[in-house]
């Protein structure tokens, strides 16, 4: 895989049950990483809240081999994966991005958890992509993902990408948002499935245990990043 680089100027339902951690299977990233796609990695110097360098390749390569066209993030904080998906869509795509204001963070459906409040303390959301070529690409939205209408957007995302809150409540509520978000055929990846966030791994071992949509999920060894491929025709 040729890499590219540019630097340019955490519901289905609520009910909680015991918890059976850390149950999703593992791929390999050579599996996703294989070399057949050329990727451009730009803003590389990661910053709390980040995800990782190789999680970022990871992410990249998949939108550079599925080419969508409009994509959905849940969670913007500093835009810098944002600005990295659309470099490595199709160069007519739209980025959605999906982040919580200021000044809703105590006004909140469900409680966040507690080291999420830092990244929703911010000046401004995508502060990265901010004046950059790549900002006509990205469309910002804001709101708390468990009352905002996401209904203009129903069925027509190729790639949903969520990082919003890491409370259990809402990993819940923003996978059902996706499966609400997804095209015909869509990739869904979420981040942070991790002992720190214990939220989203109580979620995502729950789908996995749930079957049907769920039973492919899958943990990239080496990184936090869950990766599902949707298809409604299955």
């Amino acid at each position: 895989m040729g890499f590219d680089l540019h630097r340019i100027s955490a519901p289905l339902s609520s009910t909680r049950v015991a918890p059976v951690p850390f149950l999703l299977p593992k791929i390999p990233p050579n599996e996703i990483a294989n070399g057949d796609s050329a990727v451009f990695v730009v803003e590389p110097e990661w910053s709390n809240g980040n995800v990782s360098l190789l999680e970022l390749l990871i992410i990249n390569t998949l939108i550079a081999k599925r080419a969508p066209k409009v994509l959905f993030e849940i969670g913007t904080f500093d835009g810098r994966t944002s600005m990295n998906m659309v470099s490595n869509a199709v160069k007519s795509a739209t980025l959605y991005t999906l982040d919580l204001p200021k000044d809703d963070l105590e006004k909140t459906v469900y409680a966040l958890h507690d080291f999420d409040k830092q990244y929703v303390d911010k000046t401004k959301s995508g502060l990265r992509f901010a004046g950059t070529a790549y900002e006509k690409q990205i469309i910002q939205l804001y709101g708390d993902s468990a009352k905002f209408d996401f209904s203009p957007y129903y069925g027509k995302m190729e790639f949903i990408f969520i990082d919003g809150s890491h409370a259990y409540e809402y990993v819940k509520n923003d996978t059902a948002v996706a499966l609400k978000l997804a095209a015909d055929s869509a990739l869904i990846i979420w981040h942070d499935y991790d002992p720190f966030w214990m939220g989203v791994v109580q979620a995502l071992d729950e789908f996995l245990v749930s079957g049907g949509i769920f039973q492919n999920i899958r943990n990239v060894a080496g990184t936090t990043l869950a990766v599902m491929e949707f298809s409604r025709r299955t």
